[in-house]
């Protein structure tokens, strides 16, 4: 179950993700926001 949390984690990002990469219009935190959130995954694997 645990496992599965991070892989449905993981993919959540992704429209974020892409949504960022259209505007090119990224607000600090929301950048900030987006790159911990991957850094915690990859520390948590």
């Amino acid at each position: 179950m645990w496992t599965f949390s991070l892989y449905l984690e993981a993919v959540a990002i992704l429209p974020q993700l892409v949504l960022l990469q259209r505007t090119r219009n990224i607000d600090n935190l929301t950048g900030q926001y987006v790159f911990l959130l991957g850094y915690a995954l990859v520390q948590c694997s």
